[in-house]
C-alpha cells in the first residue's frame, strides 16, 4: 500500500509507492481507452484500496487527471483541424466550473465517509445504467 505522510501530507515516495501509483494510472488508463472513458470511476477507488488518501483526495486526483487528458484531446483536436461550437464549449466549461465550485463547498462540510457512500451509490447508478443499456441493445 502507497501511504501518505501524516506530517507533510504527502507520498512517502518508495519504490512500492511509485508502482503501486503507476499501475493504478495504467489501469485506469486502459480501462479509459478500452472503454471510452470513465478513467474517475477506477482511479478514486484504487486510491482509496491501495493508498491512505482520503476521499477529497481522490476525487481531487480523479479530476486533475480529467483535466489533464480532456486539455490534451481538445489541444490535440484542434490542431488537427477540428473546429468547436465556441457557444456551446463555453457554456459547457462554464456550467461545469459552477458545478465543480458548488459540489466544492457542499463536500466540504460533509464527512468523508457520507462522500464516498455517495460516490459509491453514483457508481452503482451508472453501472445500473450500463447493464440496462447493454440488455436492450441485445
Amino acid at each position: 500500500m502507497a501511504r501518505i505522510d501524516a506530517q507533510t501530507g504527502r507520498f512517502e515516495w518508495t519504490l512500492k509507492t511509485g508502482s503501486v501509483i503507476a499501475l493504478i494510472g495504467a489501469f485506469a488508463g486502459f480501462l479509459t481507452g478500452l472503454l471510452g472513458g470513465g478513467g474517475g470511476f477506477v482511479i478514486v477507488p484504487m486510491l482509496r484500496r491501495f493508498t491512505n488518501v482520503t476521499i477529497h483526495g481522490a476525487v481531487a486526483t480523479s479530476l486533475l487527471v480529467i483535466s489533464l487528458v480532456g486539455t490534451v484531446g481538445v489541444g490535440s483536436a484542434l490542431m488537427h483541424g477540428a473546429q468547436l461550437p465556441l457557444v456551446f464549449s463555453t457554456l459547457f466549461i462554464a456550467t461545469t466550473a459552477v458545478g465543480m465550485l458548488i459540489a466544492r463547498r457542499i463536500a466540504a462540510h460533509l464527512p468523508a465517509l457520507v462522500v464516498q457512500r455517495i460516490f459509491a451509490a453514483v457508481l452503482l447508478i451508472v453501472a445500473i445504467s450500463l447493464l440496462v443499456r447493454a440488455w436492450q441493445s441485445v
